[in-house]
């Protein structure tokens, strides 16, 4: 007959292990606290957690809500060979939010990927806005990237916002 005394230990395990898987989950919700905090499925975990805790959610960063316009590629002033790419992002929201980053695409005559790269909003803003401020709503703000060698093959260019 076990006694009194393997009770306590089971138990003391039990709630040992608890506590590691609990404090594991807690280090995975807070180090991906600037992705998942933006799902709409864990943002209210997230919200309750701010309410407890001395912590503020990043605005949701919808990149269906920017639209990029008026995309225009010329000679770089100052780099031989080189092209920069202006466009005009707009915040199509009813509300500010976040500056999205943005993936340039070059691609050939036959509309296949020769080259692509992700700008963070301080790399295409060039220093006309703060990248951690919010963009109004109905907002438009010129967003400009530097491309220093072009594959020669690029005939189109498309920006996205992710």
């Amino acid at each position: 007959m076990r006694g009194l005394g393997h009770f306590r230990g089971s138990v003391a395990w039990g709630a040992g292990v608890a506590l590691a898987v609990a404090g594991l989950c807690v280090q995975v919700l807070v180090h991906q606290f600037d992705n998942w905090s933006r799902d709409p499925v864990l943002r209210p975990v997230y919200r309750a957690a701010c309410a407890l805790l001395p912590c503020a959610l990043p605005m949701s960063r919808p990149a269906r809500d920017f639209v990029v316009r008026d995309i225009a590629v010329r000679a770089h002033p100052r780099v031989v060979g080189g092209v920069v790419v202006e466009a005009a992002l707009r915040n199509e929201a009813s509300f500010s939010q976040r500056f999205p980053g943005l993936e340039l695409r070059l691609s050939n005559a036959a509309g296949e990927v020769v080259a692509a790269r992700r700008f963070a909003p301080a790399q295409y803003l060039g220093g006309r806005y703060r990248p951690e401020a919010s963009m109004p709503a109905t907002t438009r703000v010129l967003a400009v990237v530097e491309i220093r060698r072009p594959p020669v093959e690029a005939v189109n260019v498309v920006l996205v916002p992710y």
